[in-house]
C-alpha cells in the first residue's frame, strides 16, 4: 500500500464529504430560517441523524455484517459526556454515590466529548474482539444482544447513570454550525474509508469471505478496525444528541432509535455514504409531512381527520416499497461523485506496482505425506507432491479422487490431519490470509469473485495485499491486458460472461501468487477455443514471472498440452507421476481414469506437451 493510494482515498473522501454536506447544510439552514426555533431543532436533529447513520454505515456497508447494536455506542457516548460535563451540584442530586469521584468532576464540553469518544472506542475494541470471531447471523445476534445489555446496564447502574429516570443538567451547547462541522468530519471519514485500501479489502470480504481470505485479506482485523471507527461515529451522534436534549433517558437510545437509523440506512442504500444521507433526508421530510397530515390539518376548506401514528405508517410503507422496487436501497452502492470514480480508480490502482518489476520466482512447493479424513474416510491419504519454480504441473484423477481436498490443503483452506506443506523449507502458515502473503494463491472450482466490485477492483484487492508483502509485482493493468480483460475494467465482476469470470479469477490470483498459482478446473464450462486461449495465457504468465503453476482439470487435452509433469490421484493416493507421454501410457492410469481408447486418442497432444520449452531454461 503506497502513500499515493491513501492520498487518493483521502482526496475522494474530501470531495464526497463536501458534495454531501453542502445540500444538507442548505436544507437544514433553510428549515431553521423558515421555522424559527422549532425548525432549528429539527435541522440539528436531522444533522445528528446523518452522523449516526453514516457512522453505522462504515461497518455495515463495507463489511456486509448487519448490526443492531451500534446505538449502544451512541448511548455510551451520550451518558459519558453527560456524566463528565454536567455540573457537580446537579449530579450530586442524581449520582451522589458514583465511583471515582465522578459526581464531583466537571470537564468543559469539548474535553468531555473527546473523553466520551475514547470510552466508546475502548468499549468497541473489547466488544469487537468478541463480535469479529463470529460471522453471518451469529454476529448480528451478538450486536442485538449488545444493545440489550448496554440498555440494561444504563437502567440498573443507578450509581453512575441515574437509572431509568432522566439524567438532566447536561449543557445544551449544540448549534447547527457545530453539528454540521461534526457531520462533515464523519462523512469524510466514512467516504475516505470506503475508498481506502482497507475499505476495498473489506468490501471484498463482504462479497466472498473465503475468497478474500485466500487472496491475503485479514478479514477479522479489517472488520475490527471498521467496527471501532463505526462505533466512534455512532458515539459522536450520541454525544451530539445528549448536548442537544440536555436530559437523556435509556429509552432515548434503544429500540426506537435503532429502528429509525437502520430504516434510514437501508432505505438510502447501506453500501453508499450518499445513500445514508439520502435516507435521512427522505425519512425526515416524509415524517414531517405525514406527521402534519396525521394532525388533521385544514386543506382547501376540508378538515382532514386526525390520524395518530400516521408518520410511523409512512416509514413502514416506504421501506416495503423501496425493498420491493430496489432491494439495495435507493442509491445501491452509487455515490454522488461517481462521475470522478474512473479517475480516482486509476490513481489508486497504478501506483501499487511498477511495470517490469516482476522478478522471477525461485521458490519450491513441497507437500509431504498429507493425510485428511472426513468422518473416518481418507479423502487424502499420504500424498507427497512437489512444484518447482517455472513448472506447470498437472493434477488429474476421477471424480471423488480428492483433488480439490488436496488443493485446499496446499492453499491452507483446510489443515491436514498429518503431513506438512512448505515453501522453500518454511512451513505454510496456519492462518489462511497469511498463506497468500507467502506468494501462493489459488482459484476455485466454483468461481468465487467479488461480484459487486468491478474487474479492476477485483485485481486491485490482491495487489494491495501483495504490495504490503513484497516489492516484485505484476502491474494490475498488465494483468488485465494479459488476460484480455482491459476493456471490461469498469464492469462489475458479477455481470461478466462465464469465460471472462474465469479469466478474472485467474488474473486476481496471479496478482499475488508470485511463487505459486493453484488452478482448480480453470477451463470448466469453456468451449474449445476459450480453452486454447486460456492455455496460451497461462503459458505467457508462467514465462513472464516463473511462478510454479499446479492445474487441476478434467479436460485431459488441456492438461496434456499444457503441463510438463502430471500427478494422477485416485482414492486419495498418488498412483502415477510423469510426463504427459508417460501418463497416457501408464496402465494404472488408463485403468483408473483415462481408458484405453481415450489414451490412444490423447497420445499426440501428450507428445506436443513434452516439446514445450521449459520456462527455467529460457531464463536461466
Amino acid at each position: 500500500m503506497t502513500s499515493r493510494t491513501w492520498s487518493a482515498a483521502l482526496r475522494s473522501g474530501a470531495i464526497r464529504a463536501l458534495l454531501l454536506a453542502i445540500p444538507v447544510a442548505v436544507l437544514t439552514v433553510g428549515w431553521a430560517a423558515a421555522r424559527g426555533a422549532s425548525g432549528e431543532r429539527l435541522a440539528i436533529a436531522t444533522v445528528i441523524s446523518v452522523v449516526l447513520v453514516a457512522g453505522i454505515g462504515i461497518f455495515v456497508g463495507n463489511s456486509g455484517v448487519e448490526s443492531f447494536g451500534h446505538i449502544a455506542f451512541a448511548a455510551i457516548g451520550a451518558y459519558s459526556v453527560a456524566i463528565l460535563a454536567t455540573p457537580p451540584e446537579i449530579k450530586r442530586t442524581r449520582i451522589s454515590e458514583a465511583p471515582l469521584g465522578l459526581a464531583d468532576i466537571r470537564l468543559d464540553v469539548l474535553p468531555a466529548a473527546l473523553v466520551a469518544l475514547a470510552v466508546v472506542a475502548i468499549a468497541a475494541v473489547v466488544i469487537g474482539f468478541v463480535v469479529m470471531r463470529m460471522s453471518g447471523i451469529s454476529s448480528t445476534i451478538v450486536t442485538l444482544a449488545l444493545l440489550v445489555v448496554v440498555n440494561g446496564v444504563i437502567n440498573n447502574w443507578t450509581a453512575v447513570t441515574g437509572g431509568a429516570e432522566a439524567f438532566y443538567g447536561v449543557p445544551t451547547v449544540v448549534t447547527l454550525p457545530s453539528a454540521l462541522g461534526v457531520m462533515l468530519l464523519v462523512l469524510f471519514v466514512a467516504s475516505a474509508f470506503k475508498s481506502s485500501p482497507w475499505g476495498l479489502m473489506l468490501q471484498a470480504s463482504r462479497e466472498d469471505e473465503l475468497a478474500a481470505s485466500t487472496m491475503g485479506v485479514n478479514v477479522r482485523l479489517l472488520r475490527l478496525i471498521a467496527f471501532v471507527i463505526s462505533a466512534v461515529g455512532a458515539g459522536a451522534g450520541g454525544v451530539l444528541l445528549a448536548l442537544l436534549l440536555g436530559a437523556i433517558t435509556p429509552n432515548d437510545f434503544f429500540l426506537t432509535l435503532t429502528f429509525i437509523t437502520i430504516a434510514m440506512l437501508v432505505l438510502g442504500g447501506k453500501r453508499s455514504t450518499t445513500g445514508a444521507v439520502l435516507g435521512v433526508i427522505v425519512v425526515t421530510i416524509g415524517n414531517e409531512i405525514f406527521r402534519w397530515l396525521g394532525d388533521g390539518p385544514m386543506i382547501s376548506g376540508f378538515q382532514l381527520p386526525a390520524l395518530p401514528g400516521f408518520s410511523t405508517l409512512f416509514l413502514g410503507v416506504v421501506i416495503i416499497v423501496v425493498m420491493i422496487w430496489r432491494s439495495a436501497g435507493i442509491m445501491g452502492d452509487r455515490e454522488i461523485d461517481d462521475f470522478t470514480k474512473r479517475w480516482l480508480r486509476k490513481a489508486q490502482v497504478r501506483p501499487t506496482a511498477l511495470p517490469g518489476s516482476t522478478a522471477r520466482s525461485t521458490a519450491r512447493l513441497n507437500a509431504e505425506n498429507l493425510v485428511k479424513h472426513f468422518d473416518g474416510v481418507a479423502a487424502v491419504d499420504g500424498v507427497s507432491l512437489e512444484v518447482g519454480p517455472g513448472e506447470i504441473v498437472g493434477l488429474i484423477g476421477p471424480n471423488g479422487a480428492g483433488k480439490t481436498t488436496l488443493l485446499n490443503l496446499l492453499s491452507g483452506v483446510l489443515q491436514a490431519d498429518s503431513g506438512t506443506v512448505s515453501i522453500n523449507g518454511e512451513l505454510l502458515p496456519r492462518k489462511l490470509h497469511r498463506v497468500a502473503r507467502t506468494g501462493l494463491a489459488r482459484t476455485f472450482q466454483n468461481i468465487r469473485l467479488f461480484g459487486e466490485l468491478d474487474v479492476s477492483e477485483n485485481v486491485q484487492v490482491t495487489t494491495i495485499v501483495a504490495s504490503s508483502s513484497h516489492d516484485h509485482l505484476m502491474h494490475p493493468q498488465d494483468l488485465l491486458t494479459t488476460f484480455h480483460l482491459e476493456s471490461q475494467a469498469g464492469r462489475k465482476a458479477g455481470v461478466l460472461a462465464y469465460g471472462d469470470q474465469r479469466r478474472l479469477e485467474i488474473a486476481r490470483a496471479a496478482a499475488i501468487g508470485r511463487h505459486f498459482v493453484l488452478l482448480d478446473e480453470p477451463v470448466a464450462g469453456m468451449n474449445e477455443v476459450e480453452s486454447l486461449e486460456l492455455r496460451e495465457t497461462i503459458r505467457e504468465l508462467n514465462g513472464l514471472r516463473g511462478a510454479g503453476i499446479l492445474v487441476v482439470d478434467h479436460d485431459l487435452s488441456f492438461i496434456l498440452g499444457l503441463c510438463q509433469r502430471i500427478y494422477v490421484l485416485d482414492a486419495g493416493r498418488i498412483i502415477a507421476v510423469g510426463t504427459p507421454a508417460e501418463i497416457v501410457s501408464n496402465p494404472a492410469v488408463i485403468e483408473a481414469y483415462i481408458g484405453a481408447s481415450a489414451a490412444q486418442h490423447e497420445q499426440p497432444d501428450a507428445t506436443r506437451g513434452t516439446e514445450e520449452p521449459q520456462p527455467d531454461e529460457d531464463h536461466s
